[in-house]
């Protein structure tokens, strides 16, 4: 049953109405704040996913095949052309809204350990979600869910 058609559909119905937001793997601005001291201040932009069509068949093949060998995403992806609005490479006409959190404190650490790095990163995550689900509805996503890996 893990490789039924039905499966395999629904997985790619279900990116349709999701938001992936590629963060936690990515922990060097928060080694960066914790080295300065800096405040991290949590953001995040409804609309984006609007900006740019891309067809769930083949980025799940490039998903599937290459992130493993090349180490990132690639996208195949539409937008609007300079003299039409149906295909091209330039995003499409859409509003961006941005909401921007509170910012987190941070402490100056001069060789910050794995634990303040690890510390600090799960409490943006957890204040870039709360963002999203506070403003979700006010944006139009009250149906769309946001999965961060």
């Amino acid at each position: 049953m893990a490789n039924s058609p039905e499966k395999d559909e629904n997985e790619n119905i279900s990116k349709q109405d999701m938001i992936i937001l590629v963060i936690k793997k990515r922990k060097g601005f928060v080694k960066l704040a914790l080295e300065t001291g800096s405040q991290l201040v949590p953001v995040f932009s409804f609309g984006e996913k609007e900006l740019f069509f891309q067809p769930a068949g083949y980025n799940s093949f490039l998903e599937k095949h290459l992130v493993n060998k090349i180490g990132f995403y690639p996208v195949a992806f539409s937008g609007r052309g300079y003299a039409q609005n149906w295909f091209g490479i330039l995003p499409r006409k859409q509003p961006i809204h941005v909401v921007v959190g509170e910012p987190i404190q941070s402490s100056k650490i001069d060789a910050p350990s794995h634990q303040d790095i690890e510390s600090l990163h799960e409490r943006y995550i957890e204040e870039v979600e709360k963002l999203y689900n506070a403003h979700k509805a006010s944006y139009g996503c009250e149906n769309i869910q946001l999965e961060i890996i």
